[in-house]
């Protein structure tokens, strides 16, 4: 056993990982899911989760107020940037976000009363 202060706990993470090669550790790196694929069942079990009002409310109110520094809104744009020129929305796409959009939220129906109109 090897102990560490913890600002070295990712290093030596990562250290060992590579080391070691366990065949149980489904990570390459270091509390990263980089080069992680999941599987047909488990991407299927993603998309279709209802998330609760209230889930959705605490992710919102701890998202808010949040300090983003420039660098970061940079990094985001140009990531925005490059996956929508390398995910060209097409009409077959926009059809399937149209179809999982009304699945999720419904349709929004108006009703004109003939008689008082």
């Amino acid at each position: 056993m090897e102990y560490c202060v913890q600002t070295e706990l990712l290093t030596k993470k990562q250290y060992y990982l590579d080391l070691l090669s366990p065949k149980y550790n489904i990570l390459s790196y270091a509390y990263s899911l980089l080069g992680y694929k999941h599987n047909e069942k488990t991407i299927e079990k993603l998309k279709s989760k209802v998330i609760s009002a209230e889930h959705k409310k605490l992710l919102s109110d701890t998202h808010k107020n949040k300090i983003v520094i420039q660098e970061t809104k940079n990094k985001l744009s140009v990531a925005t940037s490059n996956y929508k020129k390398n995910n060209p929305l097409t009409l077959e796409r926009l059809a399937n976000i149209k179809i999982k959009t009304i699945t999720r939220e419904g349709v929004a129906v108006s009703v004109l009363n003939t008689k008082t109109d």
